[in-house]
């Protein structure tokens, strides 16, 4: 393998990925390969180096996939608290409305298990002070139109916490507030970002104060 003497190495094309280093942990030395069977199958494999030589520690199939030119396919992270780095595997990537899709492997006790449920969640994105995922997808109107999610992992689970849609679209002064299994409710333009996630209210009110021209 190429690189295989690099104490740490990052290259992620279209084609391929290849990251080596103590990605999940301090004393062993890993690299993850990725690299596609056709346009709709990937491969992905855990090696871990032991003497001279390395072990398959874990591998997957991933598909479908749809990333066309995105590169950035293998994302190594602690998405659930405990310190210890995840594996996510980019699935899909549209470009229109910028997004993605993926599945995440919690690395524990020397594992990877499988998170259910978590290819669902739009851009995933996950916040160590609150230990939650947050999501947000543009629904158009130049962007102020606004889909958010927050979401729990428990166990190998995801759990919805909070789904909601801003719309701010009508320039009646007003944006529409829909939280998921409630009646949608109307607020005042400038106050907008105070009934999004906490996670996103700061950006939502600075886009929300150059678009109103204040």
């Amino acid at each position: 393998m190429e690189h295989r003497d690099s104490s740490a190495f990052s290259a992620q094309d279209m084609w391929t990925s290849l990251l080596i280093g103590h990605l999940f942990s301090p004393h062993e030395k890993d690299a993850v390969l990725r690299y596609n069977d056709n346009d709709s199958v990937a491969n992905v494999i855990v090696l871990r180096q032991s003497g001279e030589s390395w072990d398959t520690i874990f591998s997957t199939k991933v598909c479908p996939v749809e990333t066309g030119s995105f590169d950035e396919k293998i994302a190594i992270s602690d998405f659930n608290g405990d310190d210890i780095p995840d594996l996510k595997i980019i699935r899909r990537f549209w470009d229109i409305h910028y997004g993605e899709n993926a599945d995440l492997w919690l690395y524990i006790n020397d594992r990877f298990t499988k998170v259910e449920g978590f290819d669902k969640i739009v851009s995933a994105t996950y916040d160590k002070g609150t230990h939650l995922i947050y999501s947000y997808q543009s629904a158009g109107c130049a962007d102020m139109a606004m889909y958010f999610g927050v979401f729990s992992i428990q166990g190998n689970q995801v759990k919805t916490v909070r789904e909601l849609s801003c719309d701010c679209c009508t320039r009646d002064d007003s944006c529409y507030i829909n939280v998921f299994g409630q009646a949608p409710y109307a607020v005042p333009y400038e106050s907008a970002y105070k009934h999004v996630p906490a996670f996103y209210a700061g950006a939502v009110k600075e886009k929300l104060r150059i678009t109103s021209g204040q």
